[in-house]
């Protein structure tokens, strides 16, 4: 049953691109239909949907996907002569106007969805703050109004957070990591993150550190024991290669035994063993 017109234009379609959250998807074509849309999916197969050019072609573009940092920067897809074709939104854009009952322009609305994640109502992005931040009240107040302007929300339990807020400091900020480091719901930034999210009018995660395997490096040669290197590595072992209770296996051995000032260990760094 329809509810309204509000996106019954014969100018204007929504695509929605590619995002493994199906069922979010079905609601929004859902919604956008209910209110008189032509909405349809984008891929390589319609790409060159006819009405791309002679259509106000508008791209939903799920916030949580690897492309949109990239689609949202962009803002355009521009034809040969230098037409729009096509807008890239968040998909959030169809329930804000919902909300306010009217189309909202792009511009507005991108800066009112930096901080949405979701194609249904409430769907922010929802910030937790350290509590090492230490801020003081108004500051935070502050801080919390600014989130919310730009669609985001803050909670005040931590294990309900999208993005845990951490110090910019980078002790602290690295085992705030670390600590989240196995929670794949939950991101940990800076609120200096926060600030350039409203800049650039779009939410781009800090990437993850990579983390070299353990071993060799790729490339580099193994360095082999000499006889008297195999004698000195069983006296070693023998008189402290336990001492420390950390046991005998794996590359954390080898590093101890490098660290340990004997001459003839400096010839096997342990990425080389």
């Amino acid at each position: 049953m329809s509810t309204g017109l509000l996106f019954s234009r014969d100018d204007l379609v929504f695509y929605i691109f590619p995002t493994h959250r199906h069922a979010d998807v079905e609601k929004l074509k859902e919604l956008i239909r209910d209110y008189g849309g032509d909405v349809c999916d984008y891929h390589r197969l319609q790409s060159d949907d006819e009405r791309l050019g002679r259509s106000e072609g508008v791209a939903l573009i799920d916030p949580t996907q690897l492309y949109a940092p990239k689609l949202l920067r962009k803002r355009e897809k521009v034809d040969p002569d230098g037409e729009v074709v096509l807008t890239y939104l968040n998909w959030g854009y169809a329930q804000l106007c919902v909300d306010q009952n009217e189309l909202i322009h792009y511009d507005v609305a991108r800066r009112a969805l930096v901080f949405c994640r979701g194609s249904w109502p409430d769907g922010s992005w929802r910030f937790y703050f350290s509590e090492k931040l230490g801020q003081e009240k108004e500051h935070f107040q502050k801080t919390v109004r600014r989130i919310q302007k730009y669609g985001g929300s803050v909670v005040f339990t931590e294990d309900i957070a999208d993005v845990f807020i951490a110090p910019d400091d980078p002790t602290l900020l690295l085992a705030a990591r670390n600590r989240f480091e196995w929670d794949p719901q939950t991101r940990v930034e800076t609120e200096s993150w926060l600030f350039e999210c409203v800049d650039q009018g779009y939410v781009k995660f800090t990437s993850p550190p990579v983390r070299r395997m353990p071993g060799r490096r790729p490339g580099s040669r193994r360095v082999e024991f000499t006889p008297e290197d195999d004698k000195h590595l069983v006296t070693y072992i023998a008189n402290k290669g336990r001492e420390d209770g950390q046991g005998l296996q794996g590359i954390g051995f080898y590093t101890r035994l490098y660290n340990s000032g004997l001459e003839w260990a400096k010839r096997h760094p342990p990425d080389r063993i």
